[in-house]
């Protein structure tokens, strides 16, 4: 079953290549994670060179509110979204950091829509740090994110700026390649 999903979703095909590419530059572990129901979890992982292992790596759920992967996938979320995630959840999204009354989790969610990005460090592993960007999903329901993961060291020595500016470029690429499958799939409907 999980060889026909990874074949079949578009969206993992037109990943993998850029994904792999963006793990070889920048020598991190490079994850798709994407937002099924209420649970985010890995679907894809190009590790990098040295192999490390992740706390959160593919298959792995993550949680809901901590994280940057998280954080962008549910700052793309509806307003009506958000208040219904507050109203089940608001001591967890307090716990997080998120805030502790509805304005100042929208407000944090309004400001990661607006920066188009998360730096995350420590939050899942307290040996790790990573970045995440959106991946527009296209025709897909459940919006996606790129996360790009490092150890806690190596990525205190990164342009963050340009980390970011990778990743947002990777995260159009696929993108691109994703609606380019739409559009071949419809050819042969």
């Amino acid at each position: 079953m999980d060889y026909y999903i990874r074949q079949g979703d578009r969206l993992l095909t037109a990943c993998r290549p850029v994904m792999s590419q963006l793990a070889r530059e920048t020598g991190c572990d490079v994850l798709l994670a994407s937002m099924y129901g209420e649970s985010i979890l890995a679907v894809h992982q190009e590790p990098n060179a040295d192999g490390g292992t992740l706390a959160f790596g593919r298959g792995r759920p993550m949680p809901l509110f901590r994280g940057g992967g998280s954080k962008v996938i549910i700052a793309s979320l509806s307003a009506a979204k958000h208040k219904r995630l507050y109203q089940d959840h608001a001591a967890e999204i307090a716990e997080s950091g998120l805030g502790a009354s509805w304005k100042e989790f929208r407000g944090q969610m309004l400001q990661i829509q607006r920066d188009g990005h998360v730096l995350s460090v420590g939050e899942l592993d307290p040996n790790a740090a990573g970045a995440a960007v959106l991946v527009s999903s296209g025709s897909l329901a459940e919006p996606s994110a790129m996360i790009v993961v490092t150890t806690k060291a190596r990525f205190a020595l990164i342009d963050k700026a340009l980390l970011i500016e990778m990743m947002k470029t990777a995260a159009r690429q696929t993108t691109i390649a994703s609606s380019r499958e739409d559009l071949l799939s419809l050819q042969y409907l």
